[in-house]
């Protein structure tokens, strides 16, 4: 192999390398001391307010996006732990990415194609469609539908804090959930409609163990963890995070130091980043991988080291590079210079 091509492979383990460690950082990189109220398609709601009664030694306001006040109305309507996230509206089927590096914890599913309630009068969504009830046919029930409700929970790996993400309507982490024994079921509380179904678990909760477990386990800053949900009209999905032997964190949003683009590892990622963005971490991750594989990665940590410069290694590593197909799929220039131009040029 030409000394050409060794100069271009090695250069590319350097851009590698400077990638990984610093996240390809764009030109617009920005920090914020609170999460903006609107980014990248998405707005910030109601703050969490994991109490059930009011806070006295939290005296600054919440719901800063919305409409500001000191605490909500009526906490126990929101169950037993209070209002435990901050809602983030979004287009139904948004990716939602990893706020920092972390491990996954467990997850649950507790969607259903619809939720209902018996109460004739009770407004319980922006959507009240009637459907029958499969106990009993003659009766009739007032439903949400959809209803996405994946919750995640990770630890943190640089503080051990908990982070949590709710009313997620999928994730590639457990592609066992909605699938066989784990099926959505058609109401959320009618399990006898589902026979063979674990729905019958808590309320119709189904967990990453019993269908099939997590695919991984480390989660890196800025990696698609799941998709934004539905439930009725609303299209969200929520976030929190725990520190260690406290309970969960009122309004995160306004308590947490944030970035545009994974960078600081002190500092959260916003959960929404554009499509580009994650392009970039991917490819970045991709091509780390294989460097990885070509067992080049001594050479690259400790760059003025004696190369492995024989033919064997560098055409080795040429084919583990153009025989990868993300890397085939996501290169611009190797896509249009079959073709003899790129960017409308000739080469």
């Amino acid at each position: 192999m030409n000394t050409f091509i060794k100069i271009l492979f090695f250069s590319l383990f350097f851009i590698i390398k400077i990638n990984s460690s610093s996240a390809s950082t764009p030109v617009n990189y920005k920090q914020y001391d609170k999460l903006p109220c609107s980014f990248n398609g998405a707005k910030v709601g109601n703050s969490a307010y994991p109490r059930v009664e009011k806070d006295k030694s939290y005296s600054y306001s919440i719901n800063r996006c919305t409409k500001p006040r000191k605490s909500p109305k009526n906490l126990r309507k929101y169950g037993r732990n209070g209002k435990e996230v901050t809602d983030i509206k979004v287009k139904h089927m948004t990716p939602i990415v990893a706020v920092r590096d972390m491990e996954f914890f467990f997850a649950k599913d507790s969607s259903a194609e619809n939720k209902c309630k018996e109460h004739k009068n009770q407004n319980i969504g922006e959507i009240n469609i009637t459907l029958p009830d499969p106990l009993d046919p003659k009766k009739k029930r007032k439903c949400v539908t959809p209803y996405d409700n994946i919750q995640i929970t990770f630890k943190d790996t640089l503080t051990g804090d908990v982070v949590l993400y709710t009313g997620l309507s999928s994730t590639p982490l457990v592609p066992g959930f909605a699938e066989g024994k784990c099926k959505r079921p058609y109401m959320q509380d009618r399990k006898n409609n589902n026979l063979g179904n674990l729905s019958g678990y808590l309320k119709g909760a189904r967990f990453d163990h019993i269908c099939g477990g997590p695919i991984k386990k480390n989660i890196k800053k800025g990696e698609i963890i799941g998709y934004s949900g539905k439930r009725g009209k609303y299209s969200s999905f929520g976030f929190n995070i725990k520190k260690r032997d406290k309970p969960y964190i009122i309004a995160p949003e306004d308590n947490l130091a944030w970035e545009s683009f994974p960078n600081d590892k002190n500092r959260f990622l916003i959960p929404v980043i554009t499509d580009s963005q994650i392009e970039s971490l991917q490819m970045v991750s991709k091509m780390t991988d294989i460097a990885d594989k070509s067992n080049v990665k001594n050479t690259i940590e400790n760059k003025y080291s004696d190369y492995d410069e024989s033919d064997e290694n560098l055409t080795n590593l040429y084919k583990l590079i153009m025989e990868d197909e993300y890397f085939l799929k996501k290169n611009k220039y190797l896509k249009y210079s079959n073709k003899g131009q790129y960017n409308g040029k000739k080469n």
